[in-house]
């Protein structure tokens, strides 16, 4: 992984750490916290899986959900 990739992952990081603060009265997303711990460990590939099998449980918290999309450059649950 370059120093770039490895820069934005890392802020991604700092960004989701951020908004599991606010998500669910604070007590955050289990699936946001999994893809955390996934990007933290330098497997995306894992945190995609994640994203695509269980964002659909991101639906209340749509700011979370838009960021991973467009950082795994998801199209999305149901969109053309």
């Amino acid at each position: 992984m370059g120093e770039k990739e490895s820069e934005l992952e890392e802020n991604l990081v700092a960004q989701l750490e951020e908004m599991q603060k606010q998500i669910n009265d604070g007590r955050g997303s289990q699936t946001v916290y999994h893809i955390i711990n996934y990007l933290k460990s330098s497997d995306e590939k894992s945190a995609k899986i994640v994203f695509m099998t269980d964002g659909d449980k991101l639906y209340q918290y749509p700011e979370a959900y838009e960021v991973l999309k467009k950082y795994f450059d998801f199209r999305g649950f149901g969109e053309k």
